[in-house]
């Protein structure tokens, strides 16, 4: 009797705590609706509104628990979210992202890192698709809150890498394709907002490194912005060798990268950029140390990864995207006269058919302008005074029925118009090369442009503009001959504007041009086209890739000195003259300071590097 009554009083306890339970989860469940309900109301109301109700809903007692049934709630707010139509809903949206965010926060806290990075790639995926339903017009912090919410994803990978053990090497690798895979819509987001395209990457996406050779190597960095909150990360360096295995090259007994703070960090790139663009008083000395404390961060721990390489790919990000990293300076030598060269492109998937080298008896279009331009008080162009000579220098290396040149003294050759006439005449052309000048800014895109006889004759004339150079390019493109190379001998970006130097990486994909060669800053336009001379002579002579025709030309620049025509070289120099028979400048003498960065470095390749 008495194990029969024990076990009917055990069956009634648990039925009325199965009772209470069930009221207490059924109550949470008509709290989180209705929270939810008010939440989107206030969404409705305004975003600062619904942000602070949201904000509010987050303190209640429903959250402030235990991490395992905040956690459960939690999951219950996400389902009953994503239950309303949230495929076009733009509010349901901004209240489903931040739930998947808070999911990934609390995970974390757990140090359950495998479920947090997935609540944050869900989160990511919501605010993709919020960004498209709004298109531009969504407020710019959606945009900024998509790139925090990137990096905090980042960031739990490098958790999770760190904790999984070292045997697993399939899973180590998953893990580090899924960290880069991140941080490339990353740049495709940048790169859309800065062109204001949200269909740019669409339909475009392939893969860099399906086309490496076994002598190239991808350096793929990550910088972590200053708003991403986390100060423990300030750059991550990852290394992807020939055969797509991806390396996370940390310094030695330590858990990250770069050890700086993201600020120091940003000085460092600033202060190098400074010296390099406008070089004053002890400026080789500086421009050399600068380079150097740059070089150890960056360079120097993938110096054993990259002994062997012929061609290393930069993918640069953040601050980086504003120096070459070919001025980087090892104590002894700049990287230019590495053993291997240097290409830039502005990502994995932002990088068009790469692996094709130049094509054999390429057709050239050459155009560029000559006269000084004022736009307003701000912006003003000083007149190319060495255009003319420029353009044929390089016309002179190719036989004459394979050059066309838009530009004669006095003239108003080198037009939009014009230039779309070439590009539908019957043979098309494979190189362009422009010596005017081009500015690339950040906001809106019609402040990017470089700079043509329309507006020369009329300064609120046709601006070409990123847009109309794509649709010009496009000619080739639909003809199945694409321009394999443009040349802008001439652009510029801001000094500290990573957006603008973002720009100028973006536009051999935008512009659908394989490659690009372009200038972070307006160099001396003498050693310009002394440069670009030996780089299409490299090209068309020694048959060398793009990458290893402008390390040589730049190279070649670093024995070169350049004097005013009044000047005289030293006896003992070997002179260079001109055909005219002027001196244009004396070969460096033994002992004698190289040249400049200033005047080499500013030249980068993007694209493709074959």
């Amino acid at each position: 009797m008495p194990q029969q009554f024990l076990l009917l009083l055990t069956l009634l306890l648990g039925t009325v705590i199965f009772s209470i339970s069930t009221t207490v989860h059924a109550n949470d469940e008509a709290q989180i609706k209705n929270v939810i309900n008010t939440v989107y109301e206030q969404f409705c109301v305004g975003n600062s509104q619904g942000a602070k109700s949201y904000n509010a809903f987050l303190k209640t007692s429903l959250f402030s628990t235990k991490p395992e049934v905040a956690e459960k709630r939690l999951r219950q707010a996400i389902f009953f979210t994503q239950a309303k139509n949230i495929q076009t809903d733009n509010v349901m949206l901004q209240i489903l992202y931040r739930l998947q965010r808070q999911l990934g926060k609390q995970l974390k806290t757990q140090q359950k890192w495998k479920q947090s990075s997935y609540a944050y790639r869900q989160a990511r995926n919501s605010l993709s698709q919020l960004r498209k339903i709004a298109a531009f017009q969504v407020d710019a912090k959606i945009h900024k809150t998509f790139k925090q919410v990137s990096y905090e994803l980042i960031d739990i990978l490098l958790k999770r890498y760190e904790n999984e053990p070292a045997e697993n090497r399939q899973t180590l690798q998953t893990i580090l394709r899924q960290l880069i895979n991140v941080a490339e819509r990353i740049k495709q987001a940048e790169l859309e907002n800065y062109f204001q395209d949200e269909c740019l990457v669409e339909g475009n996406i392939g893969r860099v490194e399906n086309n490496l050779t076994s002598n190239t190597a991808i350096f793929y960095p990550i910088i972590f912005p200053k708003n991403a909150n986390l100060p423990n990360r300030s750059a991550e360096l990852l290394l992807i060798s020939s055969n797509k295995q991806i390396k996370w090259i940390r310094q030695p007994q330590k858990w990250r990268s770069v050890t700086d703070s993201i600020a120091e960090l940003n000085e460092k790139i600033s202060q190098f950029r400074t010296k390099l663009e406008t070089p004053g008083r002890y400026s080789r000395k500086l421009i050399k140390q600068y380079g150097q404390e740059l070089y150890k961060i960056f360079i120097s721990p993938l110096e054993e990864e990259i002994d062997n390489l012929e061609i290393l790919v930069f993918v640069p990000d953040g601050a980086l995207r504003t120096i070459p990293i070919t001025a980087l300076f090892d104590g002894k030598a700049f990287v230019v006269t590495k053993h291997y060269a240097v290409a830039t492109i502005p990502g994995l998937t932002l990088t068009k058919s790469v692996g094709k080298p130049l094509r054999k008896n390429p057709r050239i279009l050459l155009g560029g302008t000559s006269k000084t331009v004022r736009l307003s008080d701000t912006l003003r162009f000083d007149a190319l005074a060495h255009t003319d000579k420029a353009l044929k220098s390089i016309e002179e290396l190719y036989p004459r029925r394979s050059t066309t040149k838009l530009f004669k003294q006095g003239q108003s050759l080198f037009k939009i118009s014009q230039l779309k006439r070439e590009m539908h005449s019957i043979r098309p052309y494979t190189i362009m090369h422009l010596h005017t000048h081009g500015i690339f800014q950040s906001g809106d895109t019609n402040n990017s442009f470089l700079l043509t006889d329309d507006i020369i004759e009329n300064e609120n004339g046709s601006r070409l503009t990123m847009k109309r150079l794509e649709e010009i390019l496009s000619i080739g493109e639909l003809r199945h001959s694409p321009i394999e190379l443009l040349t802008l001998s001439a652009c510029q970006t801001a000094q500290g504007d990573e957006q603008a130097a973002l720009g100028l990486a973006g536009v051999a994909f935008k512009s659908g041009a394989r490659s690009v060669v372009a200038t972070l800053w307006n160099a001396d336009e003498p050693r310009t086209t002394e440069l670009m001379r030996r780089f299409y002579e490299q090209l068309r002579e020694q048959k060398l890739s793009k990458a290893n025709a402008l390390q040589q030309a730049q190279q070649q620049m670093l024995d070169i000195q350049f004097f005013k025509e009044q000047q005289k070289c030293h006896p003992q120099k070997e002179i260079a003259k001109d055909n005219q028979g002027k001196i244009t400048y004396c070969h460096r003498k033994a002992g004698e300071a190289l040249m400049l960065p200033t005047y080499w470095a500013p030249f980068i390749l993007i694209g493709n590097w074959f």
